[in-house]
């Protein structure tokens, strides 16, 4: 089996080992990039679980936060500001 073949079988074992959720995960195939939601607890658990696939890539990691606790953290502030 080719190698990167290999690697993405491995990748539901080295979330679990790095304790990364992956939440889905989609290819854009004509563009050659992949969207991945996950939950992890560093960027370096990301970094070796992405880098882990042996193909030239690049990488963006943005932070994310859940919506409400973004708006609920929004609306004390407001209060304090009154």
């Amino acid at each position: 089996m080719p190698e990167p073949m290999e690697a993405t079988d491995r990748m539901e074992s080295l979330a679990k080992e790095l304790n990364i959720k992956i939440c889905f995960q989609v290819v854009a195939t004509l563009e050659h990039v992949t969207y991945a939601l996950v939950e992890a607890d560093s960027v370096g658990a990301l970094s070796r679980f992405f880098g882990d696939v042996p193909f030239p890539q690049m990488s963006r990691i943005v932070p994310v936060e859940d919506f409400q606790d973004v708006m609920k953290r929004m609306k004390k502030r407001l209060e304090q500001e009154k």
